[in-house]
């Protein structure tokens, strides 16, 4: 992901990015801060393994699918207008859910 989105390939604020296939993937972040996506879709029964942070801004649609989370700084990361969809999918790991910040 890193490579296309240096070479300019993918918009990650507007695009939907889909992790699909039969074998296991793998999603390496480069940068300590980790990196914000606007939609993500899961569709590989082999689910996909975080090596860092992944914020997503849109939707986060899992499906049937299993996202690994487990490293010390791996983790999914919904923004305050994130939402996730699922059917039987999960994470194993660390969601947290950023919610906007209310001035009463």
């Amino acid at each position: 992901y890193t490579n296309l989105r240096n070479a300019n390939i993918i918009a990650s604020s507007t695009s939907t990015v889909i992790f699909e296939g039969t074998s296991a993937q793998t999603m390496s972040t480069a940068y300590t801060a980790g990196e914000t996506l606007n939609n993500v879709t899961l569709n590989n029964s082999n689910g996909l393994s975080l090596t860092g942070k992944v914020s997503v801004k849109g939707v986060l649609s899992l499906g049937n699918n299993i996202v690994t989370a487990t490293g010390n700084s791996s983790r999914v990361i919904l923004t305050s207008t994130g939402s996730l969809t699922r059917g039987t999918g999960y994470i194993i790991g660390t969601l947290q859910k950023n919610i906007e910040d209310v001035h009463i």
